[in-house]
């Protein structure tokens, strides 16, 4: 809004005049007016103008009870924090339905509380709605530069304020209806906040640069290991940031270590350096459902031993483009066991392109004198071998999913993705595997091979892009509507009709018709 009074020019020769002087000094007066207003209730303008921040208003949205912002600095993450928490204290339902509910900020230090999470909670926070301040340290008649303890809320509720350095005894006590973790706290101080939201089924998010390294809340989001549906995370960068300046994110860059860089620009956690596919964003590679048409050709690669069955079903379209779109594991299944669950899930009229797996697969028993190819066969399903190259394999995975920019075609807008994406809600399992592997430690064109759980997935996956096929080609009925052809007109008629005598004799000379 300034920005629109700072571009006003007037001549100086001009403010003599008293009508421009009185008009000038009615527009200061409104610019004050707005000022306040603003100052007053900021929260109205929040993402709100021609620049929005769509992993703020994605955040603000998503109802689950543990989410986390894993963002660098000046990604927006603490904002969005603070405006969370405004929202819960308020009842604020304008991304989805809340109740007014009290609850935690939680801060690591006393300053840091003081000059990051209180003062985006005073910015946000609309001063009509508070009743009253407690202070921890500092005076009431200085807000800004003392420390709070808690705001209490004309609607009755309250935001308290919390440090690590008070230590996990200060956290015993009340329940709560929300807790923000304003950057990453010790283990037994969430464990104890935690137990503060159980009764009140509350929600709980962080909002953090990870720089050290993969810690309980890696294990908690990231590996996820009982597939918690409540849990959700994302990865904020510079770049979604719409207010930060493209030269000030490259001057940025210019001046931080690569490994540091992987935390503060793209908010992961810093070993991610050594993450498998580091490409890999949700919101470029998962993409919602969509109805498959018949003459897609659809492809399933498997990595198959008793200890884990991982199966991948895969579309390819006519420009060549794939996406996943069922994904199984399961274990402890014998070779006829392992087929009747694929057929199982494959859908009666569903025509399989292709089924690909790795050479091993062709070995034959010593007690039987089968392949476990030929068994799979027997039950109907006829393996095609492809490549166990891993390092040339590893490769040609991430030429399927390297991000590239494309444009909307009716709408203009430039968005990303992949030639290789993800169909949203398919067995959690395989996206936390593929996120979670890492490099090998002795040969980084390699993935390491331990620990062996999470290798299935990613191995079906090579598979896959190992493979030689063609786009699908779209059936001459499908392009061309039959009607086009057959609604009783001659075929002439869609071309101009029979040839005219003007046509016959022309003679080449523009105005010799």
């Amino acid at each position: 809004m300034n920005d629109i009074f700072n571009d006003i020019k007037i001549d100086p020769e001009k403010l003599k005049d008293p009508q421009v002087i009185k008009l000038w000094n009615e527009i200061l007066d409104l610019k004050n007016i707005i000022d306040r207003r603003l100052k007053e209730n900021r929260l109205e303008i929040y993402n709100t103008g021609e620049k929005i921040h769509k992993k703020q208003i994605e955040f603000h949205k998503n109802p689950k009870r543990m989410k986390a912002l894993f963002g660098g600095n000046r990604t927006g993450k603490t904002v969005a924090g603070a405006v969370e928490a405004v929202l819960h204290a308020l009842g604020d339902s304008r991304y989805r339905k809340l109740k007014p509910s009290s609850g935690w900020v939680v801060s690591l230090t006393n300053e840091v509380q003081r000059d990051v999470a209180q003062k985006e909670i005073l910015r946000w926070l609309p001063k009509k709605e508070i009743h009253d301040v407690v202070i921890r340290d500092g005076k009431k008649s200085d807000i800004e530069n003392s420390t709070i303890d808690k705001i209490i809320l004309k609607n009755g509720q309250t935001i308290g304020f919390k440090t690590c350095e008070q230590g996990r005894e200060v956290f015993q006590g009340t329940s709560q209806g929300w807790i923000w973790f304003d950057e990453e706290p010790p283990e037994d101080i969430f464990r104890e906040c935690y137990m503060r939201v159980m009764d009140t089924k509350g929600d709980i998010w962080f909002t953090m640069t990870p720089l050290k390294g993969l810690t309980f809340l890696y294990d908690l989001f990231i590996v996820n290991e009982t597939n918690d549906p409540e849990i959700e995370y994302w990865f904020m960068e510079w770049d979604d940031n719409p207010w930060l300046d493209k030269a000030e994110i490259e001057r940025m860059i210019a001046t931080l270590p690569e490994e540091e860089r992987n935390a503060r620009q793209f908010g992961r956690f810093i070993s991610f350096s050594r993450m498998g596919f580091p490409e890999l964003k949700k919101e470029i590679h998962i993409k919602p459902k969509i109805a498959i048409p018949d003459w897609y050709n659809r492809y399933v690669a498997l990595d198959y031993g008793f200890d884990s069955l991982a199966v991948l079903w895969i579309w390819v379209d006519n420009y060549g483009n794939a996406k996943v779109y069922r994904a199984l594991r399961k274990k402890n299944l014998i070779v006829k066991e392992a087929a009747q669950e694929i057929l199982k899930r494959t859908l009666p009229n569903e025509k399989i392109t292709a089924y690909y797996a790795p050479p091993d697969l062709w070995n034959r028993h010593k007690d039987t004198g089968k392949s476990t190819a030929e068994i799979f066969y027997e039950y109907g399903i006829p393996l095609t071998k492809v490549s166990n190259d891993r390092v040339q394999g590893w490769l040609n995975v991430h030429e399927w999913l390297i991000p590239v920019e494309k444009r909307d075609e009716q709408t203009g807008e430039v968005y990303k993705t992949a030639r290789l994406t993800f169909d949203d809600n398919l067995d959690p399992d395989l996206w936390k595997h593929l996120t979670t592997i890492l490099k090998d430690e002795n040969n980084p064109n390699d993935l390491a091979k331990q620990p062996h759980e999470v290798t299935h997935y990613p191995d079906a996956l090579r598979y896959f892009c190992n493979a030689r096929f063609a786009p699908s080609v779209e059936p001459i009925d499908n392009r061309y509507d039959s009607a086009y052809f057959n609604d009783g007109k001659e075929e002439d008629s869609y071309f101009g009709g029979m040839p005219s005598r003007e046509y016959w004799n022309y003679d080449g000379d523009i105005g010799g018709w």
